[in-house]
């Protein structure tokens, strides 16, 4: 009848909702279609015993398995329980370290305060206040900084500590405190930081060309004794900048200055071009703190002395100032290089040769022959 156009399942529905529920005995028999006497009553009676102790018996199995799902999810517990404290170990060792090495770079040398040693690198607040245009933004950048790096180290800390002695009190006012103060500090610190890139948007060099005597046939070039940086930094090696940078009174001291030498093809006499470079917000500003840069350099006859490092005053800011001494011999005509001579000179090359950077070139005299640049033994 269900399959013979679902007639079977309309029925059943009706039958369900009309015919009353068998609540006593009699009416249980009368279910059954069995007939209502003292036999069939006392069937009925044992089954009913039969359906309790099955009852019982299920309600027995019941209690023992919730019982071993009970011990299963203790013991569960216990193993998270236990991975968890491993966890907070980790997050507070991880924490801990993290809180020395920062300790480290913002008290120890170079950081604010320099506690042991002398000081090897920049001044971290120093770097700050000639890279940023007011003591207002310098200040706010670095408040910035320490909140933006030690806000997640001491929540690591704190986190660690609670994972490891299972505190389950939750310091809401404070979780949602230090949260909104590490996106506005990272706000701030983005801002300023959009500010000062603003600041080497536009590039200009000065050039400042030296007229050398025309019948020089060697031209004698010698670097002056580094009395702020060292005699022993070379050109070559890659230094951090912070490691040639100083700021001494109200004077910025920039120790990278770069001698050039490159054969010269068009003409008979020696080309000496100071070229000095800078940035700024825009071009004007870009050639203005060019031309502040002071560098010391003296052409006596035909021997050439050379500064290891340039000038800028404190209030001038840092704007990536450079200075380049390119050289350009002319055909037949030769360079000799002084003691100390490394730490300007950038190797020497040409078009077509070049020369190693270890070597040597202190004391040395190199010659323009076919407009190449050669070692003249």
């Amino acid at each position: 009848m269900f399959i013979a156009g679902l007639s079977g399942f309309i029925i059943y529905i009706i039958l369900l909702l009309v015919i009353p529920e068998a609540k006593t005995t009699n009416e249980k028999l009368r279910m059954k279609g069995k007939p209502i006497n003292i036999n069939t009553i006392k069937d009925s009676a044992k089954d009913l015993k039969k359906e309790f102790e099955n009852g019982e018996v299920k309600q027995k199995f019941g209690k023992t398995l919730n019982s071993a799902f009970e011990r299963g999810i203790q013991s569960t517990s216990k193993f998270f329980k236990a991975f968890s404290k491993i966890i907070g170990i980790g997050f507070l060792l991880l924490g801990i370290f993290a809180l020395t090495v920062l300790i480290g770079v913002f008290i120890g040398d170079g950081g604010i305060v320099s506690f042991w040693g002398e000081r090897q690198t920049l001044n971290l607040s120093e770097g700050m206040d000639i890279l940023y245009n007011s003591s207002f933004q310098s200040n706010i950048s670095f408040i910035s900084i320490i909140l933006i790096l030690f806000i997640p180290i001491i929540s690591l800390i704190y986190l660690g500590i609670r994972l490891l002695l299972n505190i389950k009190t939750k310091i809401k006012y404070i979780t949602i405190s230090l949260t909104v103060l590490w996106i506005f500090s990272l706000s701030i610190l983005s801002f300023t930081s959009i500010l000062l890139g603003l600041e080497f948007k536009e590039k200009a060099i000065v050039t400042n060309d030296l007229e050398i005597n025309p019948n020089t046939e060697t031209l004698e070039i010698y670097v002056n004794e580094d009395v702020i940086f060292s005699n022993n930094l070379i050109q070559t090696e890659n230094h951090n900048l912070s490691d040639l940078i100083d700021v001494r009174n109200d004077n910025i001291f920039l120790g990278y200055p770069k001698l050039i030498i490159i054969e010269n093809e068009n003409d008979t006499v020696f080309n000496v071009e100071i070229q000095k470079s800078s940035r700024g917000l825009n071009q004007k500003e870009a050639i203005m703190n060019s031309e502040l840069i002071e560098y010391n350099y003296e052409l006596k006859d035909s021997k050439l002395f050379l500064d290891p490092f340039m000038t800028i005053g404190k209030n001038e800011k840092y704007r990536g100032q450079k200075i380049e001494i390119l050289i350009r011999v002319p055909k037949g005509k030769t360079v000799y290089l002084g003691e100390n001579i490394e730490r300007i000179l950038h190797p020497i090359s040409t078009r077509s040769s070049s020369h190693p950077e270890q070597l040597q070139y202190s004391k040395t005299e190199w010659k323009n022959r076919n407009n190449k640049i050669i070692l003249n033994n």
